[in-house]
């Protein structure tokens, strides 16, 4: 998933900020419609939205193989559906990427998607 950049501010070093704009110069002007006035300090940060990862196609196969496991006893003991050695990986990693992106579609439809960020840069802007 692309990392989608974009910029912050805040009125304090709290990472309270207010984030979503494309540029420095639209979060002064959103700083100054705040109520900031001349020579009124704020921090601009640039942010990325976060990379949602960690969902390994073998934590789910493990999961399933217990399962099996549990409903067929010793029969499923030796089915190592979890072990991706036994698979080519271009096709363990076409079904782990698919897995990711269906977590992904579903946060997004129901309004899931973190709202935080990682920060890249930060610096002090004195309002003018």
């Amino acid at each position: 998933m692309l990392k989608e950049k974009n910029y912050a501010w805040s009125t304090d070093k709290e990472y309270r900020y207010v984030d979503g704009f494309g540029n420095v110069e639209e979060c002064i002007q959103e700083a100054k419609n705040s109520g900031c006035e001349v020579g009124d300090i704020i921090y601009v940060i640039e942010v990325q939205k976060p990379e949602i990862r960690g969902v390994e196609l073998s934590d789910i196969l493990e999961r399933v193989h217990d399962n099996m496991c549990v409903d067929y006893g010793e029969c499923a003991e030796e089915w190592d559906v979890e072990d991706e050695s036994n698979v080519d990986n271009k096709v363990y990693k076409k079904y782990e990427d698919a897995i990711n992106d269906l977590i992904i579609k579903y946060l997004e439809e129901v309004k899931m998607m973190p709202n935080f960020f990682d920060v890249i840069d930060e610096k002090q802007v004195v309002i003018e």
